[in-house]
């Protein structure tokens, strides 16, 4: 499933707004709200249009926010196990 959170983090990574995404794509604004309020799914090919559409004009930066969600998440995950280490 994908995950509309962590686009919503991408976007927001990247300073676009909801209706800027929408304007790029040609997708409802509405249909982003609900895609990343987990209300609804959408297919792949939407996805990448979504994508696309936060990453044309700055891949560096995707590259960062990439990194920045896989630091936070194994660090979530080494505490997760520290404090169940000590548990």
């Amino acid at each position: 499933m994908i995950d509309g959170k962590l686009f919503q983090r991408a976007r927001k990574t990247m300073r676009l707004s909801q209706c800027e995404v929408a304007d790029r794509t040609g997708i409802a604004q509405q249909t982003i709200s609900k895609f990343e309020s987990g209300k609804r799914n959408v297919s792949n090919k939407i996805y990448n249009r979504l994508l696309l559409a936060v990453t044309n004009e700055k891949r560096d930066s995707w590259a960062l926010m990439c990194q920045e969600i896989w630091n936070d998440g194994f660090n979530a995950g080494y505490q997760r196990a520290l404090s169940e280490k000590a548990s």
